[in-house]
């Protein structure tokens, strides 16, 4: 979707509300016509004539009054359609600027190759919110890669975990917990 229609969708959204504030008005008018030809008490007129136009403009006042109501309800469930519409495009505009996964693979693997392992582990977690979105079809022809990138990201966080924990052992400074995990990524290697 392009930026142009989402700004007609809010234009759309603003007229809607313009026109409900109009029907409003207008639903307030009306019943204050009915309520002051009420307040006056034009029912105790002498002749016939008087009581029925009294009766006539009451009516009258009570017709704008149910008309605008409903059509001051109406633009308020535009105005609501119009939002969820607007929401789903925003939306969907959104989504469609993202880079799809087979890009964010494509991007991870070429990170771990230049050793941005940094990168490749923001990369992949992107993958992995995209990955869940996917159909199951999708899903497949994506997992063996994903999991290849998983493979070695979680390889090199073990290499570094190894590292820090061998310099650790080198100064002196490694605790007994330290050391034990030491020894598993050792035989575990």
């Amino acid at each position: 979707m392009k930026v142009g229609a989402a700004h007609i969708i809010i234009m759309s959204a603003i007229l809607v509300s313009v026109m409900g504030t109009f029907f409003a008005a207008n639903t307030i008018t009306g019943l204050t016509t009915a309520s002051d030809t009420l307040s006056k008490g034009d029912f105790a007129a002498v002749t016939g004539k008087v009581v029925a136009e009294t009766t006539a403009q009451q009516a009258s006042g009570l017709g704008k009054a149910a008309g605008s109501i409903l059509l001051g309800l109406a633009s308020i469930t535009a105005l609501v359609v119009v939002a969820r519409i607007g929401q789903n495009a925003m939306r969907n505009a959104v989504e469609s600027a993202e880079p799809g996964i087979k890009d964010n693979v494509r991007k991870a693997e070429a990170s771990i190759k230049g050793g941005n392992y940094a990168e490749a582990h923001v990369l992949y977690s992107a993958i992995r919110e995209q990955y869940a979105k996917l159909q199951e079809q999708e899903k497949a022809q994506h997992h063996s890669r994903i999991m290849q990138l998983h493979s070695s990201l979680l390889r090199q966080a073990t290499m570094a975990e190894a590292h820090y924990l061998t310099d650790k052992y080198v100064n002196g400074t490694i605790t007994e917990e330290e050391f034990e995990r030491l020894k598993q990524i050792v035989v575990s290697q």
